[in-house]
């Protein structure tokens, strides 16, 4: 019951606020940059996890067990992981565009067009679905019905696979999270050292003429 009701608060909150959100982007001209195009981006699949993935979930907890069938088995857990991969793919963009912009302002605006913006996160989303593969043709790993959790998932059948698809959803944006900000930090330190540099001659003549 907590389950149920907790998810139908997510659903309707989450499709509400995300609606919301997209909606002002769209129809507000000064939130038309990159990054609130981007937070648009997140806010659509948003909207598609909790339209799709949110009333799967409080069905089959509410039936205590999966309703839908086989084939619905199999691609519930493979659209579910593409969503995220989206996702995860304009959060890593979000990362790149920040340090891009800081770093190379110049460049900036050639790469981060939408069409650029939409590419990037296409080849992401392209390596998270070949990631997702090899169990739906069954050449690695295996997805079924999870008993414990109650759902259609990527079951551990001692095969190596599971760590495989978390690696690539997860540690690539890590690794793009930790090298940008932590080249941003670096930069930002460089121009904080410069103006530091500029400002002490122009002290020290003030003072020579006092």
């Amino acid at each position: 019951l907590v389950v149920q009701i907790g998810g139908s608060l997510c659903l309707i909150l989450g499709l509400l606020l995300n609606s919301l959100a997209v909606v002002a982007i769209v129809r507000t001209p000064k939130l038309h940059t990159v990054t609130y195009f981007l937070i648009a981006y997140l806010s659509i699949a948003d909207l598609i996890l909790c339209a799709f993935g949110l009333p799967v979930m409080i069905a089959v907890d509410s039936a205590r067990g999966w309703i839908f069938g086989q084939t619905f088995c199999l691609m519930f857990p493979f659209i579910n992981q593409s969503v995220i991969g989206i996702e995860l793919g304009a959060l890593v963009v979000m990362s790149l565009h920040r340090f891009i912009l800081i770093c190379y302002p110049n460049t900036s605006r050639t790469i981060f067009k939408p069409i650029g913006i939409i590419c990037m996160i296409s080849i992401f989303l392209i390596v998270d679905l070949i990631a997702m593969l090899p169990p739906v043709v069954g050449l690695w790993g295996k997805l079924w019905y999870e008993p414990r959790k109650n759902l259609c998932t990527f079951v551990d059948i001692g095969d190596g696979y599971n760590i495989f698809p978390m690696a690539v959803a997860f540690g690539f944006p890590i690794t793009a999270f930790v090298i940008s900000y932590t080249n941003i930090f670096i930069r930002i330190k460089q121009q904080q050292k410069n103006m530091n540099k500029h400002q002490q001659p122009s002290t020290d003549s003030k003072l020579s003429q006092k």
